[in-house]
């Protein structure tokens, strides 16, 4: 033939006649939508937005949240004293009163088919440098038991393990310097009875120089770990009860040695004002932390305490072979929009600030007592003894605060903090030995995150 490509098209032409003769005579029927299968293994991802960006595969092999926040603050000390100390002893004078940027973050949450997940989370410092704050992996095959590890907080102190973005002031507690913070380690965790109890156990390298951990990006000093175990129980989780379901308490504690490292002074976290002021010594020996926390919320209340010991072994040579450190908070916060106040996590106004809708947010008071003490340290000779002052050992915190919640992302938050020493300190004005009983503050921050 000399087209044999026009009888091949007119021979399928008239093969499917019929049926194309059929379905214009039938009636048309409703057919469900069939999604294309993409080329190769490649599977579709569905993206959304709730209080951050999530994405996920539609075989739920992989889920993902790409988030951040930023807290802008504003500084002012009202008991103020000048700068230039006289001596090393001596407080070398307090910061200006300053805008400041407390936290930069990015962050990225992923799950992999579906049992194991990735944190990765990155904080701008005030240094203008860039450094990894999380960075774990782990499993999560059944909420019995579950495995954990890399980089992250150690599973002691409500407050400390309560993300900032959460807790009720603009800064934790004078109690938080005996936590234990960010450290490299391996963790168990898991949930029994339908999440009546939590337990995290796990061991991590412990060998900061300072009460409150600092083994973020860092190696072991030591070739010792810290060992570190909580429980927590909700006893009334499950129950019909709105007045004890959130009721929960729990227990920590850990254990470690450390090998000759010195020790730093205890200072505020706003003014950088030393509280306890240490001299040139070195740990050198067992140290174990205990510690107890309580939280309850009832409605637009909640009410939340711990109780903190270190005890930490000296250097031979010393008058005291040990010194111990204490520490507590109790606060309590009321919405007086009447929200209800969640458990670690953020408010939801009833109606959002807008000056088009009228709405203006959630409001809500919090009050917070806290100190820390450190036991036998005078005796212990590891004080600096400035003349004639005795050496400070306990500082009180008494911090009063105002939350504004203009959205469940957007907080401003304005407290009102005294610290009052246990003993006059020395400070330096204008180059002469002055004395310091107290010191008050006023702190903002404005938080936005996602």
């Amino acid at each position: 033939m000399k087209h044999p490509l026009a009888v091949a098209v007119l021979s399928i032409m008239l093969a499917h006649a019929p049926l194309a003769i059929a379905q214009v005579t039938e009636p048309e029927k409703e057919k469900p939508a069939v999604q294309e299968k993409p080329a190769g293994n490649e599977v579709p991802i569905t993206f959304s937005f709730n209080n951050g960006l999530k994405f996920k595969s539609t075989d739920g092999n992989v889920e993902g949240a790409i988030g951040g926040r930023l807290y802008v603050g504003y500084r002012t000390i009202l008991d103020r004293f000048d700068a230039a100390g006289a001596a090393a002893a001596v407080n070398p004078g307090q910061p200006p009163d300053t805008d400041f940027i407390r936290t930069a973050r990015f962050l990225y949450d992923g799950t992999f088919y579906k049992d194991w997940y990735v944190r990765v989370e990155g904080e701008f410092a005030n240094t203008g440098s860039f450094a990894l704050k999380d960075g774990y992996m782990g499993w999560k095959g059944c909420p019995e038991f579950g495995l954990r590890g890399g980089q992250m907080k150690g599973p002691f102190s409500q407050e400390e393990t309560c993300s900032s973005r959460f807790i009720d002031f603009a800064d934790r507690s004078l109690a938080n310097r005996l936590s234990v913070g960010h450290d490299l380690g391996i963790q168990a965790i898991g949930s029994l009875f339908n999440d009546i109890l939590g337990y995290e156990i796990g061991l991590f390298n412990g060998g900061a120089t300072e009460l409150k951990d600092s083994g973020r990006n860092t190696l072991d000093l030591n070739d010792e770990k810290d060992f570190i175990g909580r429980i927590r129980i909700t006893p009334f989780k499950n129950s019909d009860s709105e007045l004890l379901r959130q009721l929960r308490i729990g227990v920590a504690f850990t254990h470690g040695d450390q090998d000759t490292n010195a020790l730093a002074d205890i200072t505020t976290a706003m003014s950088g004002t030393r509280i306890i002021d240490f001299g040139a010594f070195n740990l050198d020996g067992n140290r174990t932390r205990v510690g107890v926390e309580f939280s309850y919320h009832y409605g637009p209340f909640s009410l939340r305490a711990e109780y903190l010991q270190l005890k930490q072994e000296l250097i031979d040579g010393l008058p005291e072979n040990s010194v111990t450190f204490t520490a507590t908070y109790v606060q309590a916060t009321f919405l007086l929009t009447g929200e209800a106040k969640p458990l670690e996590n953020r408010v939801k106004p009833a109606r959002n600030f807008s000056f088009k809708d009228g709405g203006w947010g959630a409001f809500e008071l919090a009050l917070r007592y806290a100190f820390i003490e450190v036991r036998d340290a005078d005796t212990a000779g590891v004080l600096v003894v400035t003349a004639p002052f005795t050496p400070n050992e306990k500082c009180t915190e008494i911090t009063f605060g105002v939350n504004w919640w203009m959205t469940p992302n957007v907080r401003l938050t304005i407290d009102f903090t005294q610290y009052t020493f246990g003993e006059e300190m020395p400070v330096s004005a204008s180059g002469v030995i002055d004395e310091l009983g107290s010191e008050k503050l006023v702190i903002s921050r404005l938080q936005i995150d996602f």
